[in-house]
């Protein structure tokens, strides 16, 4: 189901006027591996435990991608990359309480750029939920894409 779920992330969302893509969050690299395939001027960045990124980078270079995305270790609690012009979270936020996953939104805030983005693929049962999730951690809901599956797309920018 995620990779039928990243292809339909991927022809539903329109990641072209994006340079810089990072993932926060990362399932071993499906999504991004699916976005930046999609788009091959973008670069990716991958950012979760390190555990994890352990297990993305063979499959980064499996895809091809490896030169067009990068894979680094951290603590999404305490911080995010810099600079990225989209910061993309897939079933993510769903594991943490509101509290924890305000302070993961307010790091990508943190570190985007003004007319930066954040996208959230996830479960949702309110548009309301969501708006009030952003709006703590001061990112403004723009649009929910559905992607007919039991998940949708939530945009969010800067306030």
């Amino acid at each position: 189901m995620s990779a039928v779920l990243n292809e339909k992330v991927t022809s539903l969302y329109d990641f072209s006027r994006f340079d810089k893509i990072v993932q926060v969050g990362c399932e071993h690299g499906g999504l991004i591996t699916s976005i930046l395939k999609a788009n091959p001027r973008a670069f990716g960045v991958l950012f979760d435990a390190e555990e994890v990124i352990a297990g993305a980078r063979p499959k980064l270079e499996a895809a091809g991608i490896a030169d067009r995305c990068a894979a680094i270790a951290g603590d999404f609690f305490q911080s995010v990359p810099a600079g990225g012009d989209a910061y993309i979270m897939k079933w993510m936020l769903h594991d943490w309480d509101d509290a924890s996953a305000i302070r993961i939104l307010k790091n990508c805030r943190s570190q985007m750029p003004q007319n930066g983005r954040v996208i959230i693929v996830d479960s949702v049962r309110t548009a309301k939920e969501f708006d009030e999730l952003l709006a703590a951690a001061d990112l403004r809901f723009l649009r929910l894409i559905p992607t007919e599956l039991p998940t949708s797309i939530i945009e969010a920018d800067r306030c």
